[in-house]
Order: structure tokens, then sequence, then C-alpha cells
């Protein structure tokens, strides 16, 4: 687990770094979830994004069966 110290913005915004960006497959105007936690404020992506991730995966593996489905 990584931990980095970024700072705010003037507008209250905060920039993820990059190497977490390609690290979670995170990309400009994404949505995200912000949660509120007692020991502070967890920023996600939404269930859906790993959902997308993982259609592209199973995509990738039929092309590579030359079309045939798993089972």
């Amino acid at each position: 687990m990584v931990e980095l110290r970024v700072r705010l913005g003037s507008k209250g915004q905060v920039v993820i770094p990059k190497i977490l960006r390609e690290t979670y497959g995170m990309y400009p105007m994404q949505e995200v979830i912000i949660s509120e936690r007692e020991e502070g404020v967890i920023i996600k992506k939404p269930e859906s994004d790993i959902l997308e991730y993982f259609k592209k995966i199973a995509k990738i593996a039929t092309e590579k069966r030359k079309g045939k489905p798993f089972k």
C-alpha cells in the first residue's frame, strides 16, 4: 500500500498522483466515489468500472481462444 502526501488546490481539489491513477485504471472525467470514514476520506472507483474491467478481460480471453467462449 502506498501513502502519498498531496496538497489541496485553492478550490479544494486533489490531484491523484499518476502512479495511483495508472495502478487503479483511473482516467480523466471518470466518476469516483468519495466516502467519509472515521479516519478520513476514501476515494474509490465505482463498482461498475470493475465490471467493465472484467468484461474487457473476458473479451480479450475469448479473442485469444478464437471466438470460443468460456464454459
